[in-house]
């Protein structure tokens, strides 16, 4: 009979904790980059922080992104950069960085197959941003998904066990990709970017992702 009250009361701790987010926590970064909540492994830093984005839609919808360049290029998904390039929006979007302010972007390539786009902000600023020089992942690695779910700038962690050209296979936890998180940056130990976040296949708990090398392929002969 103990020995069921305990078992009982140790199922409540864990299910009590897995609603709270004990095992699987993102954590949100204040605008002085300090992590508020944290029980990850990873915590970036401030110039990896500023280099991810809002993108978001006059209509209420949004999506994230991640400069890759000084001068205001940035890469997004596909899937978000679509709803922008209709007759009236002509591939204009807004882009919205850390600190809240605002900036015109435009769409310049998109690509539906690989779920890639790129934009380009035309202003003076000099940007944060994060360098697409890794090459592979490494079985094992630890890796981090950066976004803007529920508008606010969270961190998930993936416990990353086996991997394929376009997926993430995720061994438990909930999803490393929420609503919102699209379109951001895949980053490892080392802030080296690995690749962009996509979807979240829930029924094989797979991440769906774009690897970094597809990116340098994107945008070879334009950044």
């Amino acid at each position: 009979m103990v020995g069921l009250v305990i078992n009982i009361f140790l199922i409540a701790i864990i299910s009590s904790s897995l609603t709270a987010g004990i095992f699987f926590n993102p954590f949100k970064i204040d605008k002085k980059c300090k992590v508020i909540i944290n029980q990850e492994k990873i915590i970036p830093s401030c110039e990896v922080l500023d280099s991810v984005v809002i993108v978001k839609h006059p209509l209420g919808g949004w999506g994230s992104g991640f400069f890759i360049s000084a001068d205001g290029y940035l890469i997004t998904n596909a899937h978000i950069a679509k709803k922008f390039m209709n007759s009236s929006m002509r591939g204009v979007v807004t882009i919205e960085t850390r600190d809240h302010k605002a900036y015109r972007g435009k769409i310049i390539k998109i690509d539906h197959n690989e779920d890639l786009a790129l934009i380009k902000i035309n202003d003076i600023k000099t940007f944060s941003y994060l360098d697409l020089d890794k090459e592979i992942i490494l079985k094992g690695e630890r890796l981090l998904v950066l976004g803007y779910s529920h508008r606010e700038l969270t961190g998930r962690d993936i416990n990353h066990i086996y991997f394929s050209n376009k997926y993430l296979w995720e061994g438990v936890g909930t999803p490393g990709i929420w609503h919102g998180d699209s379109g951001g940056p895949i980053i490892n130990k080392d802030e080296e970017v690995v690749g962009v976040g996509s979807a979240y296949l829930p029924k094989t708990r797979h991440t769906l992702y774009v690897p970094v090398k597809d990116v340098r392929n994107f945008i070879k002969g334009i950044k």
